[in-house]
């Protein structure tokens, strides 16, 4: 069983979003405790490599996967046109 790990920042992210964005997020997080992260989400390529990102409609999420603690960091929430820069 993984431990989510949520930053400051990201919280603060998910509060700007709409209430049906930040129901389908918290949602999402409580689940991803139960299931092997990797089968959820896709590995980043170029200069985000090693990072994960899972996508939620319009919003993409993007995480740290640290095995040897069995805990996913969220690092940034955000719209699918403006995450990845």
């Amino acid at each position: 069983m993984y431990k989510v790990e949520i930053k400051k920042k990201v919280v603060k992210q998910i509060l700007k979003l709409d209430t049906v964005a930040q129901s389908q997020i918290s949602e999402f997080l409580k689940s991803l405790q139960y299931i092997n992260p990797r089968s959820q989400g896709k590995e980043l390529r170029g200069k985000m490599k090693g990072l994960w990102r899972y996508r939620l409609g319009n919003y993409r999420l993007v995480a740290h996967i640290r095995d040897d603690i069995l805990t996913v960091i969220i690092l940034k929430v955000g719209h699918r046109k403006e995450i990845y820069r």
